[in-house]
């Protein structure tokens, strides 16, 4: 009779990956910058795309006065700035580039970042900031291609889903069952497709995990199933609890901060905290599920 493999618990896991996050340090702010990036790429393109109505409110807030500019905006004409054929092809322009800006932003920070954390777990190496663009730029490619194949993976599974609404309301009708019914079934099935969306999650984020380990991309996605599904599942429940974690905690803090954001005089005290808190949160998710993923990849069976 074989031997069932075993594997380290998952504390020891997030230990690993906890640790490997707090020796590469740097990338927490690198992080922060990539954020501030693409929120001022993401202004700017807003900004661009809404400046005919920027020139209106700016010329109307001139003519009208301070005083009397709320009751130009309740009778300005937005038609007159919005229909233009020119503003739409602008504002779909202006989405693909921001698109394409954050994409490929996206792919060189991944690679660094999942490069950098298995250096570190795997051979110990010490944070730097030259081999961690360079290794960026290594994996850029790589990492766009798996952005891309995700991507179709999920607008499948999206149309699928739909697909089976389409199909499940057509027999419902056709049966003559009360649309009520249609309500019961949508409780485990909204509960599958949570399921299958967080088993996407952590489908792409070990897939980076095994191109750092110098295979292709699909060869990459073959590796991440294997291991997605390795020991009931393991590593999708493990990525799972992380996440449950930080959305309980986010909510949780957002519904405190909401309710001291209404104490007059320091309320915005805490409504600047809760910005700061999320914002720092959201960062340190997206360093340390790398950081897991390559402590996944990296553990030895028994």
């Amino acid at each position: 009779m074989s031997k069932e493999k075993s594997y380290p618990p998952l504390s020891e896991i997030y230990r690993r990956a906890w640790e490997s996050c707090l020796a590469q340090w740097p990338i927490f702010f690198i992080r922060f910058v990539f954020v501030m990036l693409n929120v001022g790429a993401l202004l700017l393109c807003l900004f661009l795309v809404c400046w005919p109505l920027v020139q209106a409110l700016w010329k109307g807030f001139k003519e009208s006065g301070a005083g009397n500019f709320p009751a130009f905006l309740k009778g300005m004409d937005y038609s007159s700035v919005m229909p233009d054929p020119n503003w739409i092809f602008m504002a779909v322009g202006m989405g693909l580039l921001f698109i394409t800006w954050w994409s490929l932003l996206d792919a060189l920070l991944d690679g660094a970042v999942y490069a950098s954390l298995r250096g570190l777990q795997e051979k110990g190496t010490a944070f730097s900031l030259t081999e961690f663009f360079k290794d960026g730029m290594r994996y850029m490619g790589p990492m766009i291609g798996l952005q891309m194949f995700w991507f179709l993976m999920v607008v499948g599974v999206i149309l699928g889903g739909l697909f089976l609404i389409l199909l499940l309301a057509l027999l419902l009708k056709a049966l003559s069952i009360p649309w009520w019914a249609g309500l019961i079934l949508a409780i485990p099935g909204g509960f599958a497709a949570i399921m299958i969306f967080i088993g996407l999650a952590g489908f792409a984020i070990m897939g980076g995990a095994y191109l750092m380990e110098g295979q292709g991309v699909l060869q990459a996605l073959r590796s991440s199933f294997n291991k997605c599904v390795q020991g009931y599942g393991r590593v999708v429940w493990g990525i799972f609890l992380v996440w449950l974690i930080y959305f309980i905690f986010s909510f949780a803090f957002q519904a405190v901060m909401g309710i001291f954001g209404n104490i007059p005089m320091i309320g915005v005290f805490f409504i600047l905290l809760e910005f700061l808190v999320n914002l720092a949160l959201s960062i340190g998710i997206w360093v340390f599920m790398p950081a897991l993923a390559v402590a996944f990849s990296l553990e030895k069976e028994a």
